[in-house]
């Protein structure tokens, strides 16, 4: 194979995606599905396992090497361990290959692990003595995996394919937008000036969603659900604020995905916009939800809105909010609040809040984790008490 020519990732956003296959092939696919729906190019390799060893390092690596960033998988399976001397003289497997290869190039990386949790056939897990070491060695180096490194890291362990997909959704969507980032930046760097990036901001009233849900399945049914949602939405209704409370993985998010974007418009036609936030992606919180909202709204640059402080956007979004119909969804808006961290209260106390787990567990369970953001139970008691008659 000759040398690499070129180590800087292509212009097109590539993502690698490196696992075994035949204990994966449904998360594999939920995967792909999430690269796709960030218009991301899912970049595999299916068809090589009749390849020579070496052609199948070789191509593996190649690729790694032309995508973007790099997403692993690591199973309960180490996978196939080509043999080669000179390419492969530790008799790795491919995953883990290309992982190093990753590594080695700086690509931004998100990893997942399957947890001891993750039910599977006896056929997925490992049986080979050699190949369980080599498993365990890998699975844990690659939890050392840097993550104050100033390239992406990300990494996660799922206890079953739903965990898989929903976190598969929300780093790829996180993912996105740090490719986004690097690509502005990388642009600005160019000695010629070059046309400056569309606001990722739509103009209402076309439908905003930050980030866009991706469902697992085709959605069906739900009729009941969905006539409470119209009936609320009529201009006549009194209450501005309706909530969706049920346990985790009962649907909330596809419903109101799947309302809000098919059924809302049809209902009510005068919209001035529709916006979409969910709290489920890494780093939501009350300031981001009202700076993207405020930029939708009012259609000036989310710069103009990022050294504000929360209660001051708060006050504005209450202002534009109460004056126009504006539909705004709320999705996981749990995760703000005490309530939802209190069982994980002594690690938020130390990576969120810098407030001692003992505080954490007898504040307010309504009240938002970060204190700047208690403006949200403002938001709705103000909206709700003097929402104009329509």
């Amino acid at each position: 194979m000759a040398k690499d020519k070129n180590q800087a990732p292509r212009r097109y956003f590539g993502v690698m995606v490196s696992s075994t296959f035949t204990d994966l092939k449904e998360h594999r696919a939920a995967l792909i599905k999430a690269i796709e729906g960030q218009g991301l190019k899912a970049v595999v390799m299916e068809n090589d396992s009749a390849k020579p060893d070496v052609d199948v390092i070789d191509s593996s690596l190649q690729m790694v090497t032309d995508a973007s960033a790099y997403i692993g998988v690591i199973s309960h399976k180490y996978g196939q361990m080509p043999l080669c001397q000179k390419r492969n003289p530790g008799k790795l497997s491919i995953t883990e290959l290309e992982f190093n290869k990753a590594q080695q190039l700086q690509r931004p990386v998100l990893l997942f692990i399957m947890s001891e949790k993750h039910l599977g056939r006896e056929a997925d897990f490992e049986s080979i003595a050699v190949k369980k070491k080599k498993l365990k060695a890998f699975r844990e180096r690659a939890k050392q995996i840097q993550l104050g490194s100033p390239v992406h890291r990300v990494y996660a362990t799922f206890d079953s394919l739903d965990d898989f997909n929903t976190k598969a959704i929300h780093s790829v969507a996180e993912l996105r937008r740090y490719l986004d980032e690097a690509a502005q930046v990388s642009a600005s760097a160019l000695p010629q000036p070059t046309p400056a990036a569309p606001d990722p901001i739509p103009a209402p009233p076309v439908f905003y969603a930050e980030p866009r849900y991706i469902g697992s399945h085709k959605f069906t049914g739900r009729k009941a659900e969905l006539d409470v949602l119209n009936d609320w939405v009529q201009a006549a209704d009194p209450h501005p604020v309706l909530v969706f409370d049920a346990i985790g993985g009962s649907g909330k998010s596809m419903l109101t995905w799947e309302w809000a974007t098919a059924h809302a418009p049809k209902v009510r036609q005068d919209w001035v916009g529709r916006f979409w936030y969910s709290f489920y992606e890494k780093g939501g919180i009350m300031s981001d939800f009202c700076q993207r909202a405020l930029a939708y709204i009012t259609g000036k640059p989310l710069e103009e809105f990022l050294k504000r402080k929360t209660p001051e956007l708060s006050e504005q979004l209450i202002h534009h909010l109460q004056a126009k119909p504006w539909l705004i969804v709320l999705d996981g808006l749990e995760r703000v609040l005490v309530h939802y961290h209190r069982i994980d209260a002594a690690e938020l106390s130390e990576q969120v809040t810098n407030q001692p787990s003992d505080q954490i567990a007898q504040r307010d369970p309504c009240a938002a984790v970060r204190p700047e953001d208690d403006d949200y139970r403002k938001l709705t008691t103000l909206i709700a008490e003097t929402w104009p008659k329509r």
